[in-house]
């Protein structure tokens, strides 16, 4: 049925797959993290300019 070339491919195109997601993962993650501490760092900013 399956040679080991295409056990191969199939192995190297879901590695392939999982490296993208991954890649994909950490950007959003990174991405959320900055915008996330920005809204919060000027909410705490806004939030205290305004205490007596």
């Amino acid at each position: 049925m399956y040679g080991k070339e295409s056990l191969a491919q199939t192995g190297a195109g879901i590695t392939m797959l999982g490296v993208s997601i991954a890649y994909e993962w950490v950007l959003a993650v990174i991405l959320f993290v900055v915008f996330g501490g920005a809204v919060l760092y000027r909410y705490a900013n806004r939030r205290n300019r305004y205490a007596p």
